[in-house]
């Protein structure tokens, strides 16, 4: 993946502030306060610095003005907002005297807060300014200057919750009592030997495996532990309550911490029957379901019970954004609040479809059994639209954050003979040029962009697919393609990319590829890229990641932890310098381990592989072309 470790990968981060800001802020509130209070004690420095800071963070990003004078009843509270996860409800109930009116700002560390009058905002200000929230929270309070000034909530972040539900989704709430919740979660002992780990997520499977590459199951392979028998009068109940027809025979338990997540999915249609049923224990979570370009956003709380049938269950997909808390509508107050996830276990249950497999469902761009997959039929079309299409339009904000040449090319580059004759198959914006001024070289690519950057540096680009290079026989002596052999969507294509390398290639000549890994942490190292995405602490609000990729919903999203359940997936490019942020989604085959060796050996005449390694997350071959005499 990339490796720069100054790259931007275009995500969105939503506070417009940045933590270079807020340092800068603090540096020249430290020192004013140096200069102006020399005499004044350590503790009482580190407020006025605290204090100048918020001044300036809030007046950046609401453009409100604060005082340490009353002026009215409203005041700011830093250390009371989303982003340490208080809720409106948490905020009414602590402070003494009680507010009348809370504001909570998106992804901020601080709220506005009305109180019934100036004394009372005088009284909260002298009580609270200073304290201890909790161990990692301490409050600063200053009083609004001018009141008019203060923004409203953002209510479009909760228009996903007000969203139509799809047909055939069902909740139950307190499904099970606390007590029952207790009981179950003490039984649900963890056999290690039955146990996988799954992007540090805790997940152990009972009646069947539930296969995460393919998110189905082997009917053929039944494991040795059935449902446990303590969990019987559970299922019993939901056959009772009409979720299930029958007793499932699979079930999958997850143990989510806060912060984790599923990325969108749909189970497949074939292996089961019914239903979908997913009982959630030990935390609220909110699930986003989608079809097409709609999003509708469901709180489920602890204990409840979640029936997926119909177009739930065969036309949506459905997952959970990661995130240490979820921005939801207040039913209390009004508004939007936080709701701060926790520890969290789903029971999933699930029957398996016995007899004909096919389905005949109303959904084929969802459907396994239709259209829902990547074909012959369908490659070229699906390359078109998130591959070739995605580069055009991302072009120049892709040149501006990707120019650094990765180490390792460079080198290769650097090592070719003097005449030697080299094409970049996939050259974007033509950084690997001119490492060697001794040797001759070509690029091609799909993106009219990135041609016209190469072109415009006095570089050599033809617009070309790579499955049909325009190109003599055995030209090159050396030929390079970094991170795109990636971008093709079925084997028998990525042979032919291969073969057409080859073709072109003289006899003896040496190539190298890159192509992203589904590892992205080998060795328990992670990539620089897989680092980048976990470090991202801005709300990913629902539906950020929709884009115009309603024909291929049956793709899961990644969603920027850090490894890639599936091989065939769509990964987001945002690029935040837009006012809308608009998602671009990219369409990428990640490697398992010796599959591209595979790939390359297997492509005739087959070649010898000169080295082949891992490097920050990608799989890396160096090959030669066999001389036949």
């Amino acid at each position: 993946m990339e490796l720069n470790p100054k790259d931007e990968d275009g995500e969105v981060l939503l506070s417009r502030l940045t933590l270079e800001d807020d340092e800068d802020a603090e540096v020249l509130a430290a020192n004013q306060v140096d200069r102006d209070n020399r005499s004044v004690g350590k503790a009482e420095r580190k407020k006025i610095r605290k204090v100048a800071k918020m001044k300036h963070v809030v007046a950046e990003q609401a453009g409100v003005k604060i005082s340490d004078e009353p002026t009215n009843q409203w005041l700011v509270v830093w250390g009371l907002g989303i982003a340490f996860g208080t809720s409106k409800e948490e905020i009414m109930t602590y402070l003494d005297p009680r507010p009348v009116e809370v504001r909570l700002l998106v992804d901020q560390s601080y709220s506005f807060i009305r109180c019934d009058s100036q004394l009372d905002a005088s009284k909260l200000k002298e009580k609270y300014h200073g304290s201890n929230f909790s161990e990692r929270q301490m409050l600063y309070v200053g009083f609004v200057e001018n009141s008019e000034e203060i923004p409203e909530e953002d209510i479009s972040q909760i228009l996903s919750f007000q969203s139509n539900i799809p047909t055939g989704l069902r909740i139950f709430g307190e499904f099970i009592t606390k007590e029952e919740e207790d009981l179950i979660i003490k039984n649900l002992y963890v056999d290690p030997t039955l146990v996988s780990n799954l992007k540090k997520r805790t997940v152990q499977h009972f009646g069947y495996e539930f296969r995460y590459g393919t998110n189905d199951v082997d009917a053929g392979s039944p494991l040795p532990n059935n449902i446990p028998d303590y969990l019987k009068p559970l299922v019993s109940k939901m056959v009772c309550c009409g979720a299930f027809s029958e007793e499932p025979d699979q079930l999958t338990v997850n143990q989510y911490l806060p912060g984790q997540g599923i990325p969108p999915h749909c189970d497949t249609h074939s292996c089961f029957e019914g239903p979908i049923v997913s009982l959630s224990l030990g935390s609220d979570i909110v699930m986003d379901f989608r079809q097409a370009n709609s999003v509708c956003s469901v709180n489920l709380a602890a204990r409840s019970l979640l029936v997926m049938g119909s177009t739930s269950r065969y036309g949506c997909t459905h997952g959970i954004t990661p995130r240490t808390c979820d921005v939801i509508p207040d039913k209390t107050y009004g508004g939007i609040t936080v709701q701060a996830r926790k520890l969290r276990i789903s029971l999933t249950f699930r029957r398996l479809k016995r007899g004909e497999l096919a389905c005949h469902c109303r959904f084929p761009s969802l459907c396994d059994t239709q259209n829902g997959k990547i074909t012959d039929d369908n490659a070229s079309i699906l390359e078109d639209d998130l591959v070739h299409k995605v580069y055009e339009d991302i072009a120049d904000h892709f040149t501006e954050t990707r120019h650094k040449p990765w180490p390792k090319v460079k080198e290769f580059v650097d090592n070719l003979k003097p005449g030697d004759r080299l094409l970049d198959v996939g050259c974007a914006n033509g950084k690997y040029f001119r490492i060697n001024h001794d040797i001759l070289e070509v690029g091609m690519d799909m993106c009219t962009g990135f041609l016209m950057t190469c072109r415009a540096n006095g570089n050599e680009g033809v617009q070309a697919n790579g499955l049909f290079l325009p190109f003599k026989d055995s030209y090159f002596e050396s030929v390079i393609s970094i991170a795109v052999l990636h971008h093709i969507s079925t084997k028998e294509r990525r042979l032919r990319f291969m073969s057409e390398i080859l073709r072109v290639m003289a006899p003896g000549g040496i190539g190298l590829i890159y192509v992203w890994a589904k590892d992205q942490s080998l060795e328990q190292t992670q990539s620089t890229w897989s680092e980048r995405q976990r470090e991202r602490k801005a709300y990913n609000p629902p539906g950020s990641c929709v884009d115009q990729v309603s024909d291929y919903l049956f793709l899961p999203v990644h969603d920027r932890d850090n490894e890639f359940p599936h091989n065939d997936m769509l990964v987001p490019w945002v690029n935040h310098q837009e006012k809308k942020h608009t998602v671009h989604h990219r369409y990428y085959h990640v490697f398992n381990e010796g599959e591209l060796e595979e790939l390359i050996t297997e492509t005739q005449p087959a070649s010898k592989i000169l080295d082949a390694y891992y490097e920050q997350g990608n799989w890396v071959v160096k090959f030669q072309k066999p001389v036949i005499s």
